[in-house]
């Protein structure tokens, strides 16, 4: 599954660039996130950051831990981010990639998405999955607006 997509953000493209890793800006913008924290435990080695995410997904519902890497980081105008969340109705391992433009007083976010679905979640149709996981990407690109406000 694909998703690419661009965002304007009022803020410079360094704000942007840091808020993207700052654990607690990315719990106050993540839809359903009520935990954030850099650690060290998880699936992959190096320092991550951690999200206790609730999603309220069809057939993705339920609470879980997500652990992002972030790799390839050029500030304050590059980086992958790097996932691997689990659970019993399977996994998704994807990979971010996002470019910042600064364009004066604002930034252009672009990402562009692959994400490889595993288990019982991989039985679910695209068209259902892509539509709500892109929902969610626009709710954090408007609450990341509100964050710089």
């Amino acid at each position: 599954m694909e998703i690419i997509g661009s965002h304007k953000v009022n803020a410079s493209q360094l704000q942007v660039f840091q808020a993207l890793l700052d654990p607690a800006t990315l719990k106050e913008c993540v839809p359903g996130c009520n935990e954030a924290e850099y650690t060290e435990v998880g699936w992959a080695t190096g320092r991550h950051i951690r999200l206790g995410i609730s999603l309220n997904i069809p057939g993705l519902s339920g609470t879980y831990n997500i652990f992002i890497k972030p790799e390839d980081v050029i500030e304050p105008s590059h980086l992958v981010l790097v996932s691997t969340p689990s659970s019993a109705v399977g996994s998704i391992n994807a990979r971010c990639v996002v470019d910042l433009v600064d364009e004066g007083a604002q930034t252009a976010v672009n990402y562009a998405t692959e994400a490889m679905l595993e288990g019982k979640v991989a039985a679910l149709p695209e068209f259902v999955v892509k539509p709500a996981v892109k929902g969610e990407l626009d709710r954090f690109f408007k609450n990341l607006e509100k964050h710089f406000k």
